[in-house]
Order: structure tokens, then C-alpha cells, then sequence
């Protein structure tokens, strides 16, 4: 519709990147993203991903023994 603004927020839950999220991408998903490892370069991790591969050393698809978690290795400050 004429007049109404076409450009829409990065995210419609937070308006800028949360201290938690980290040096991570945000937001992490969407059809404007780009150069991510996810479906056409449109996705990145996420923060949860990101502690279950480098601080835990999950491995993709999550075989093996449970492992385990320690919240403050992986959000703690400067993650």
C-alpha cells in the first residue's frame, strides 16, 4: 500500500543483538541473511548450538553418552 513503510526490524522479538547472544550472527535465521552454513546461506547457530559443539564437543546429530553442562562455560561473559 502507498505510504506505508517497507522496511522491516531485524528481528520482531528483540530490537538489537542481546548481551547473551554473544559474537554469534543476529538475528541468526531469515531470508535476508547471508553467508550462513544453514540452507542457501540463510541460517547461522545459535548460542545453544555453539556450547553444545565448542565448550561441550557434541558432535553432529547427538550420538554418544549425554555430556555434561556447566551454564556459565557457555554464557558466561565474553562468550
Amino acid at each position: 500500500m502507498p505510504g506505508l513503510p517497507r522496511t522491516l526490524p531485524a528481528s520482531f522479538y528483540l530490537a538489537a543483538r542481546p548481551a547473551w547472544w554473544g559474537r554469534l550472527p543476529f538475528p541468526a535465521v531469515g531470508p535476508d541473511v547471508t553467508g550462513g552454513r544453514g540452507p542457501g546461506g540463510h541460517a547461522y547457530g545459535n548460542p545453544a548450538e555453539a556450547c553444545y559443539t565448542k565448550v561441550m564437543v557434541g558432535s553432529d546429530g547427538g550420538g554418544g553418552s549425554p555430556l555434561p553442562f556447566n551454564a556459565k562455560r557457555c554464557y558466561g561473559p565474553g562468550k
